[in-house]
């Protein structure tokens, strides 16, 4: 197998969300941010077409925006020699984000602060609904402190298009602690993408300033009730990401046939045709006996050895995730294909796009280096670096099959070393350029019990144990400890299983006790937990009801899931025995 490289998204993913993100009403990680401590100019790493933000993943007070929700942002424009910037905060069981300037012990007494916080990248040009939202509240009221809102093109305070806002924001006349809506805020002819900024300005001491708090930014969307309203359930998963330099190896394929966008996030798939088809691009290992290895990598093909397919015409698409031309400092991509099997009514075809669909209202094919017939079968033919420039600052690189169905009527082809932002390497079995070298293999022969892994606390930790059951879609979003879980879950005798979020394992397959068991999460974000691809898909009973009793290995870390449940998240691997 290919060693030496990490899974592509761990180098430069950014996810883009529709409907909740990972700070919302429904329990997922706390992941790291990208944004600059003190405004270093970091692009944000979400970009977002409808989304809320409840931020009901907060665990604990004084947790910077930037560590708490991936792609927002803060800058502390002053005083230089104090970090305080807006952060979570948990009062009377309500989770939301502040900012303040007060001091109990006075020692800030006559610093001027001036904090921004920033949304993600919001795609107004592709939202259906070019609104936004948030509520605010205010307590400790100051005239000195003041709360504003503006439209940016960047996500900072220098921004070379900044447009202050007229909006809705909690006041004194408001009293304390009284959440008041914005109301729905048009960003209609504002820009294609643009950030929203709030900037909190206030005086410093122990009694100086207002505490002002944000909650349930939405975009996209109506403003809903406090709370978030009535939302979609489960959870879309991320659909997009943006990169700027990146390779994927495909080296996180565990098996054939998983389709390109449930292996890799951002990536995406089209069936043109046929409509009763569900084939697509999709993962294939080959067992290369010549050099004694397992090659992977993506591949499309309308072979069907029982002939069923014959005469139908297929048309499929794999589109790559948002490429970011304009921020890439190398403006190029590339890319390895081979093939098998070469029939004339067969080709792949290469686009770049301004959308990423088939039916991009910018698409323009491209003259490029592909495997063709006179190369044999199975020989990888380099792309080359193929030129960007001009082509727009956000692209997508489309590849189209094209061939007739049938026992023996189409070519292979396949696809592998995808990369954008820097010059093509050699694709060698053995390395992938200058990529990271991937986490070490786990010896799952050092696996502990679940009786052994519910001593642990925060620690990284290689488990095995039978699956005996699942959350139940729907659960509560915090659940105080086991006794509490009871209501919510389903178990080995369940008529059929909703959970798709967690599996519950134990020591022993019959297990009922819940004290006994460990919750294991299996919708990581693979952009940046690799290790968990394959779970959502493999592992979770609402697709697998027959993975009940099946021992279950993973490596992760250990610690609490919805506010009191013993779990496993963080995934950095897992695999599914008998």
């Amino acid at each position: 197998m290919k060693k030496m490289r990490k899974f592509a998204w761990m180098l430069m993913a950014a996810m883009t969300v529709a409907g909740f993100t990972a700070c919302s009403n429904v329990e997922d990680e706390l992941l790291p941010g990208t944004g600059g401590n003190g405004g270093d100019g970091t692009t944000p790493s979400k970009v977002l077409t409808d989304t809320i933000y409840t931020f009901d993943n907060i665990e604990a007070n004084y947790t910077p925006i930037d560590e708490l929700c991936p792609g927002w942002t803060h800058e502390i424009v002053s005083p230089a020699d104090d970090d305080r910037t807006w952060q979570s905060k948990v009062f009377k069981e309500e989770k939301y984000i502040q900012a303040t300037a007060h001091d109990g012990s006075d020692k800030n007494a006559g610093k001027s602060y001036d904090l921004w916080m920033f949304t993600p990248a919001l795609n107004v040009k592709e939202a259906t609904n070019k609104v936004f939202s948030f509520y605010s509240e205010g307590t400790y009221w100051k005239e000195t402190s003041m709360l504003e809102v503006y439209v940016l093109n960047e996500p900072k305070s220098t921004a070379t298009s900044k447009e202050k806002l007229n909006v809705k924001i909690a006041t004194s006349a408001d009293g304390d602690y009284t959440w008041v809506a914005s109301g729905d805020i048009s960003l209609e002819g504002k820009g294609d993408i643009v950030y929203i900024g709030f900037r909190y300005v206030a005086e410093g001491g122990k009694s100086n300033s207002t505490t002002y708090c944000i909650d349930d930014f939405a975009f996209g969307r109506a403003q809903a009730a406090k709370g978030g309203g009535e939302l979609p359930d489960p959870l879309p998963d991320p659909s997009t990401v943006m990169l700027t330099d990146t390779i994927y190896t495909f080296d996180n394929i565990t098996g054939d046939y998983t389709a390109i966008n449930e292996l890799c996030a951002g990536w995406v798939h089209e069936i043109i045709s046929p409509t009763d088809d569900d084939r697509t691009w999709q993962s294939k290992t080959f067992n290369n006996t010549s050099v004694g290895v397992t090659e992977k990598y993506i591949q499309a093909t309308a072979h069907d050895g029982s002939d069923k397919n014959a005469g139908k015409s297929y048309d499929l698409w794999m589109i790559t995730p948002a490429l970011n031309v304009k921020d890439a400092t190398n403006k190029v991509f590339s890319f390895y294909s081979e093939g098998a099997y070469w029939k004339e009514t067969s080709m792949l075809e290469v686009y770049v796009l301004n959308e990423p669909k088939s039916t991009a209202t910018s698409k323009e094919k491209l003259n490029v280096k592909i495997a063709t017939s006179a190369d044999g079968d199975y020989t990888w033919v380099a792309s080359g670096d193929i030129s960007l420039e001009g082509k727009g600052d956000i692209v997508y690189i489309g590849f189209r099959y094209v061939a007739e169905g049938g026992k023996s009527n189409s070519t292979t082809y396949c696809i592998d070393d995808f990369a954008f932002g820097r010059s093509q390497v050699a694709h060698e079995i053995s390395g992938g350029g200058d990529t990271p070298d991937p986490s070490p293999e786990i010896d799952w022969s050092s696996a502990v019990s679940v009786a052994n892994a519910l001593q642990l606390n925060n620690e990284t930790v290689t488990v095995k144990g039978y699956i005996v059951g699942t959350l139940a879609k729907g659960c509560p979003s915090s659940i105080a400890d086991v006794v509490a879980a009871a209501d919510h879950v389903e178990m080995q005798d369940a008529v059929n299983y909703t959970g798709y979020s967690t599996v519950i394992i134990a020591d022993n397959a019959d297990e009922t006790d819940l004290s006994k068991c460990l919750w294991i999460k299996t919708n990581d974000k693979t952009s940046d937990f690799p290790g968990a691809a394959g779970m959502t898909s493999k592992i979770s009973l609402d697709k697998n009801p027959g993975n009940i009793g099946k021992l279950l290995y993973v490596k992760g870390t250990k610690r609490a899931m919805f506010t009191g449940l013993p779990g496993v998240r963080d995934i950095e691997g897992w695999q599914l025995g008998e």
